[in-house]
């Protein structure tokens, strides 16, 4: 009689793919309404190579709450060699409507910053038990990191969810006492509500935190809109030792914060705590216009609603890029400020991805400024020998543009300028990115200029990325659906 090992190899995955995205849709449509299914796991018991095959997906992505740690730390070590990444999900208290039109108490302040401190120190002492696993310490773990109170999404801020499968339609929000109407919102966020989301957290460790080196990659999505401050920052860095990926996503300060004291605190973290076996650097800092909005009307010193990248941040992701493979920073840095401090003698041996913002690219910029930047970028690249990939790019509502110079193949690179507005480059500069693309290949580089008409379409940087079709990898996929659902 014919059985499951009769069939053949391909067929039985086949099968067995099916079955695994047939269940991942979590929810199903029935006579009585939509029931949630009960995953993959019952079918383990099916025979050995569906246990194997199902252990290996629902082990590969694990999303754990502080809860969830006492059962992480007895995981065996085959299923742990199974884990690829983890998102750990720091959840702060709950408020209700009363607190999040008050500013936060001391005690709530100090409660949340206990609650996470407890809970990543708590983490790395589970995860330095899996340092023992050599196999998976060379292979290595992604660590994501997230902090959020659950409430966040029940006041001002009715757009924001963690869960994009739990996304609501935009029309349905309709909460006029947090200034929702119909799916619109009709009056800007409260500063009060605005701390309770994006205030500063401040977790106090006393002491430094286990050293984890299974850990390779850490993620820091813009979903976690709290301020985790520069000690807290620096502690996490400092237990992860064997750091290759760093991916942060942060906010812009809100509140009475001096920006450019922040600034020099991330130029601290990569002047002294980026790790020395850092491969590939993300740096993405947003902002929301509405929330700068009601900042600029309370706080007499609250800095302009446009971001002025620091020059001293541009001279820092400079030094540093010269040890990565790859490195993007959007915002918080401007490629002006980044290419004006390369020394004669620096050479990037490893650089293979570059991509940074500049505020010279928009439709109003004086041109040979932005030519000079250019032209500084050019005579920089001719020292990346393995770039690959270099784009230069900003976007914001109503335009977008990017410089790219991508190296496709050993002897064909292209060169491609495409935005909401012409950019005509200076005959030196042009010749300056011949001289790139004959260093890099020894052929001239192909040149295409492409001018969208769409700038109704682009609704914030988001969409500006979305648009672009950058390659950089600038922004998690997650963040950059969030960007563009939270738009009204």
């Amino acid at each position: 009689m014919p059985d499951w090992t009769s069939l053949p190899a391909e067929a039985r995955l086949l099968i067995l793919e099916f079955l695994a995205q047939d269940v991942g849709n979590k929810t199903a449509n029935t006579a009585q309404g939509r029931r949630r299914k009960p995953g993959l796991a019952p079918y383990a018991t099916v025979c050995i190579e569906w246990l194997e095959f199902i252990e290996k997906r629902n082990f590969h992505r694990l999303k754990l709450k502080s809860s969830c740690l006492y059962s992480l730390g007895n995981l065996g070590v085959r299923q742990r060699k199974l884990v690829k990444h983890i998102q750990f999900c720091v959840e702060l208290g709950t408020y209700t409507c009363r607190d999040c039109s008050t500013s936060q108490p001391v005690a709530i302040y100090t409660y949340n910053g206990n609650i996470t401190k407890r809970a990543i120190r708590q983490l790395l002492r589970t995860l330095r038990t899996w340092d023992n696993d050599i196999d998976q310490i060379d292979e290595g773990l992604t660590l994501e990191l997230s902090v959020y109170s659950p409430s966040d999404s029940h006041h001002a801020f009715r757009n924001y969810n963690h869960d994009l499968g739990a996304w609501g339609r935009a029309w349905e929000i309709h909460d006029p006492r947090h200034g929702w109407i119909h799916g619109q919102r009709v009056s800007n966020p409260r500063i009060e509500h605005i701390s309770q989301v994006y205030g500063l957290l401040e977790t106090n460790f006393r002491s430094y935190l286990p050293e984890v080196k299974v850990v390779t990659k850490l993620l820091v999505l813009r979903q976690t809109r709290c301020y985790l401050s520069f000690e807290t920052m620096c502690h996490i860095l400092e237990g992860l030792p064997r750091l290759r990926h760093f991916h942060y996503e942060m906010w812009r300060r809100i509140g009475g914060g001096n920006q450019e004291i922040t600034d020099q605190e991330k130029e601290m973290i990569l002047l002294f705590h980026l790790p020395g076996t850092l491969r590939t650097l993300t740096l993405f800092e947003d902002t929301n216009e509405d929330i700068n909005k009601a900042c600029a009307s309370r706080y007499l010193l609250f800095p302009s609603r446009k971001r002025e990248p620091q020059e001293f941040l541009g001279e820092e992701c400079a030094r540093t890029s010269l040890h990565l493979q790859q490195i993007s920073a959007s915002f918080l840095v401007d490629a002006q400020h980044f290419f004006q401090a390369v020394q004669p003698g620096w050479v990037w041996n490893n650089l293979e991805s570059l991509a940074l913002t500049s505020q010279l690219l928009t439709p109003s910029a004086d041109p040979d400024e932005t030519n000079d930047m250019f032209f500084a970028a050019g005579v920089a690249a001719t020292r990346m020998p393995k770039l690959r990939l270099m784009e230069i790019w900003y976007g914001a509502k109503g335009f977008a543009g990017v410089f790219r110079y991508n190296r496709v193949s050993a002897h064909v690179s292209k060169i491609t300028w495409d935005g909401s507005w012409n950019l005509g480059l200076q005959p030196h500069v042009a010749q300056a990115w011949v001289d790139v693309a004959l260093t890099h290949t020894g052929f001239e580089p192909f040149w295409l200029q492409t001018r969208h008409q769409d700038e109704d379409t682009i609704r914030c940087h988001g969409s500006a990325i979305e648009r672009l079709g950058l390659m950089a990898g600038v922004v998690s996929p997650v963040s950059l659906e969030q960007m563009q659902r939270e738009v009204i």
